[in-house]
């Protein structure tokens, strides 16, 4: 599920300010179809509420941003472009130019997986859909990425997988209305390609043709968009693992198999204490990529079983 990982972190990190401070707080939630085997979908509750935390937290002064998303907190300077990875649990941080954002996190993905990738086959497509709607008052557009994936099985049927990103951006006429939502400047952060939204949805998936589309469609959202999320819905279908559920006499239906949903709850404008957008002087140094493995603790704790060289 990088892609719905990816998606709701690139909503969350970047979002520079140019005026007074502003914070929004996000609630997120996630279901599984009510026709799915108790033990998979105590499995599937499980590395969720590893992976994406029931509140995340934006805060912004001027070109400096604080991300709480889960186990970690993103710092981005967007003057000295720069990223910086917290840790409070272990009181860690790492330090890297944002340019090389998203190919540090390409570099983290494994080459098994890596692997895998090159032999399915992927398509992608992202446009309005033409629906409106409102989110605690202020008025928003859908637009809709859908992911599908054929995954081939040497045992068998090719496995499908279509993911639908309904993500909710506030439209031109919301930011008028709100002056305060004006510190969202998406020009500004996609000049900066190691954390525009379409080099880190891309980066998920290494390099590649299907990269590449799915760095050209998110691009395009980019372009007809405020950039400013407001709500994302994401929906899992799986049609192959319904079909030999129900070959096994379990009925799940056509609906989802998972849906996860990330909306504003509510936002401020007061100021922002600048120890917010530090790394706290108790704080040691550390790899990049240690800190990143704690995106998915439950991942993370998988790892931890696993031999390591020294």
């Amino acid at each position: 599920m990088q892609l719905r990982h990816f998606v709701c972190l690139a909503a969350l990190l970047l979002t520079p300010a140019a005026r007074a401070d502003l914070t929004i707080h996000y609630k997120s939630t996630f279901e599984f179809s009510s026709g799915l085997p108790p033990q998979m979908a105590d499995a599937m509750k499980r590395q969720m509420a590893g992976a994406m935390p029931a509140e995340s937290t934006v805060r912004i002064h001027g070109d400096q941003v604080a991300s709480e998303f889960g186990k970690l907190t993103y710092l981005i300077d967007y003057g000295k472009q720069q990223v910086i990875l917290l840790h409070p649990a272990s009181k860690r941080y790492a330090s890297l130019p944002a340019a090389d954002f998203g190919k540090q996190v390409e570099a983290l993905i494994p080459e098994q997986a890596r692997a895998m990738m090159q032999q399915m086959k992927m398509d992608v497509t992202a446009a309005k859909s033409g629906k409106t709607a409102m989110v605690h008052n202020v008025p928003v557009e859908e637009f809709l990425l859908t992911l599908t994936v054929d995954v081939p099985n040497p045992a068998g049927t090719t496995m499908q997988m279509k993911i639908e990103v309904h993500n909710w951006m506030a439209t031109a006429e919301a930011v008028e209305r709100f002056p305060e939502l004006k510190q969202w400047n998406t020009k500004k952060w996609t000049s900066i390609a190691g954390l525009s939204p379409a080099e880190m949805s891309s980066s998920a998936f290494g390099q590649g043709p299907f990269a590449e589309k799915m760095r050209e469609a998110m691009q395009g959202v980019m372009k007809d968009s405020t950039g400013l999320m407001l709500k994302s819905e994401n929906r899992v279908f799986m049609p192959s693992m319904g079909q030999m559920l129900a070959a096994q006499g379990i009925t799940v239906g056509d609906g989802p198999l998972m849906a996860t949903t990330m909306e504003m709850d509510n936002y401020t404008t007061g100021s922002v204490p600048a120890a917010a957008f530090q790394v706290p002087s108790d704080y040691q140094p550390a790899p990049f990529a240690d800190l990143m493995k704690e995106f998915n603790p439950a991942a993370a704790g998988a790892r931890q079983n696993v031999p390591q060289d020294h």
